[in-house]
């Protein structure tokens, strides 16, 4: 081993039939084999047989001449023992693809002698071919192929599509050849364009005056080439009622969004390809940038009860009421429902609730109170929660038996809360006098109300 201290006994292999191992070994040369002769000053030979020194690192193999004798007369002829590195088969130095890539009809020119070395002759390497074979489910033709000795595989590669194995060894013409090795020619599988691999949203939320960040990449992925794609912007067009200004937009290579979002509270159509830099690409893809749409709200406080009177016409404009931050007072009003409170449930037809919120209809002389129920929507996907709103009867000042009008019924149970005699009647406490109790002037204004005295 170059670098190393030799020490090798030569006596361990002779013997003397009359001195036995009392032996005497010469030198009678030492020559460093060409392509040059070396030094040989490294090395001994001592009269016991030991041959010792540190090997030169200049990697040349010595041939050491010698004769042994027996001290008695006996000496043999010149002896040669060669010193070489021992000689080590080719290998594998750069790793061998999986696969040779092959196009039917097109011609194959691969070399397996990028792929290999040998740590006493290089490149010095000679290939032979020992089978190829067409996989199955049909051998096919393999006549095609040829492996040179210097591992230049070439041939016309047929059209049939077929993947083939060639087995082959590998020599250095010292002795050293590799083990059986292999390697597989086929079609590579056709390139498809990236893909959506996460679901992306409907539209990404904005909101004007801040910074847009928002990554593509994280939606896409690619067959062959994984995360390793290239985004590109077709447009960016804001929707109407105007165009704006889209200078403010830049989507990178690499799919991430940005840009300071305009003031103008505008919607825009991004519109982009992504292509995985091997002939794959997807078609022109769409994704909306706009402002997250907030459902209608009260602007105005709703009255805890709108007042209606039996028997006249209802028309109260819930319109008024209600906003929207996107579409102003374009709002739609649907009735859920509108029940009439106990003690009966009455009747509910009269009623109609038009979409843009005008609640109307005749009211039913019953005096029931009503609850209606409904919802405005913003036409955009905003729609409120159930809203309510009372309808409750106006009473007439002095209708203290509750059935809209003044009669000798409110007269008689006035009298009788003057003279602290429970009314046998629901009653309904408004007085007409302007005190703060009923008293017998609201039962004199009863009375002349029914005699036609006073209204």
């Amino acid at each position: 081993t170059p670098g190393s201290a030799l020490s090798f006994s030569l006596l361990d292999y002779y013997n003397d039939a009359e001195q036995g191992k009392d032996l005497t070994f010469t030198l009678s040369s030492l020559v460093g084999v060409e392509p040059f002769l070396g030094d040989t000053s490294w090395f001994s030979l001592a009269a016991n047989g030991m041959m010792s020194g540190t090997v030169p690192a200049d990697g040349k193999e010595y041939n050491a001449e010698f004769t042994v004798s027996d001290g008695a007369g006996g000496i043999t002829d010149v002896q040669t023992l060669v010193l070489k590195i021992p000689n080590t088969p080719p290998y594998v130095s750069v790793q061998l693809p999986s696969s040779v890539p092959v196009t039917p009809g097109s011609a194959l020119s691969f070399s397996l002698l990028d792929y290999y070395n040998d740590a006493e002759q290089g490149k010095n390497l000679t290939f032979t071919l020992s089978d190829i074979i067409g996989v199955d489910p049909f051998f096919g033709d393999t006549s095609w192929f040829s492996l040179g000795s210097d591992g230049v595989m070439s041939g016309v590669v047929p059209a049939d599509g077929r993947e083939y194995t060639a087995d082959f060894t590998v020599s250095d013409g010292a002795g050293g050849v590799t083990a059986l090795q292999n390697i597989v020619l086929k079609a590579p599988a056709p390139n498809t364009p990236p893909y959506v691999s996460v679901q992306l949203p409907s539209s990404v939320p904005v909101t004007p005056g801040s910074a847009l960040s928002f990554s593509l990449l994280d939606y896409y992925n690619d067959a062959e080439q994984g995360k390793d794609l290239t985004f590109t912007l077709s447009s960016l067009v804001g929707v109407e009622p105007f165009l704006g200004d889209t200078s403010w937009f830049s989507l990178a290579a690499n799919g991430m969004m940005s840009g300071t979002v305009p003031a103008d509270g505008k919607e825009y159509n991004a519109e982009f390809t992504v292509s995985d830099g091997a002939g794959g690409i997807t078609d022109v893809q769409t994704l909306v940038l706009k402002i997250p749409n907030t459902p209608p709200y009260v602007s105005v406080q709703l009255p805890s009860s709108v007042p209606v009177t039996p028997g006249s016409a209802l028309s109260f404009s819930l319109l008024d009421y209600y906003n929207d931050a996107e579409q102003g007072k374009n709002l739609t009003f649907t009735l859920s429902a509108l029940m009439c409170v106990d003690p009966f449930m009455g009747d509910t037809s009269w009623f109609s609730l038009a979409a843009n919120g005008m609640m109307s209809g005749t009211v039913p002389a019953d005096g029931k109170e009503y609850n209606a129920e409904f919802t405005v929507s913003d036409g955009a996907g905003g729609v409120t929660d159930i809203q309510s709103i009372t309808l409750s009867k106006v009473n007439p000042a002095g209708d203290f038996n509750c059935n809209a009008e003044i009669d000798l019924g409110d007269a008689i149970i006035g009298l009788q809360i003057l003279v602290s005699i429970e009314p046998a009647e629901q009653f309904c406490y408004s007085n007409i006098a302007g005190e703060d109790n009923i008293g017998l002037a609201d039962v004199i204004c009863i009375l002349q109300d029914i005699a036609k005295l006073k209204n």
